[in-house]
């Protein structure tokens, strides 16, 4: 059915034709902000942007071992499930292989070794999450996912340390103490660089 006799049915049935619609979806459009212009988010976000401010970058927790550790979530592209994972030969025992998330083949990497987490520590996560530093994309295994936190936030009572351990202070920037309980900030350029198998 051509666009002409589809307007003629929506008369007959009694709604408007699908031109006013589309009209109407533009105009609304049209005196939205643009969300990608400062003042127009900020002006979309009204008195929420402040807030956004004050509680500083969010971060994605998750938990390897018993061990909670944050990447920001702007470096996060996705959580799933743990997928089958192929070997590669020749690579690090870190590199645990490729899986195919969504048509994309994406290395998997065991954080645990990296940060030198003893081989009983060393968890089988059963999520996979993907990070991306610049054009390096990579994923990990974590045991459970614990949420999103900001590190600012006035809300909540937050302590700052530097990590102690010479293994964790070469990808952890910080530690917070956080409701009582550490999570450890990853540094995301350092890691990825770390862990692009491209270059080993």
């Amino acid at each position: 059915m051509d666009k002409l006799g589809s307007n003629i049915c929506r008369r007959k049935m009694g709604y408007p034709p699908l031109d006013e619609i589309i009209l109407k979806i533009d105009q609304q459009i049209d005196k939205c902000p643009h969300p990608y212009d400062s003042e127009g988010f900020e002006a979309f976000l009204g008195s929420q942007l402040g807030s956004f401010k004050r509680r500083g970058q969010q971060y994605i927790c998750f938990y390897l071992h018993n061990t909670q550790f944050a990447f920001p979530l702007q470096n996060t592209l996705e959580i799933t499930y743990r997928t089958e994972i192929t070997p590669l030969p020749n690579l690090p025992d870190w590199v645990l292989g490729i899986c195919n998330v969504r048509g994309e083949i994406i290395s998997v990497v065991d954080l645990a070794q990296i940060l030198g987490f003893t081989q009983q520590e060393t968890v089988q996560g059963i999520h996979l999450i993907l990070i991306r530093n610049k054009d390096v994309t990579t994923s990990i295994l974590a045991d459970r996912i614990a949420g999103t936190f900001f590190d600012e936030d006035p809300n909540q009572q937050i302590e700052k340390r530097a990590p102690e351990d010479q293994v964790l202070a070469r990808f952890v920037s910080t530690i917070l103490a956080l409701n009582k309980q550490d999570i450890h900030l990853l540094t995301v350029p350092e890691l990825m660089s770390a862990i692009d198998i491209s270059k080993l």
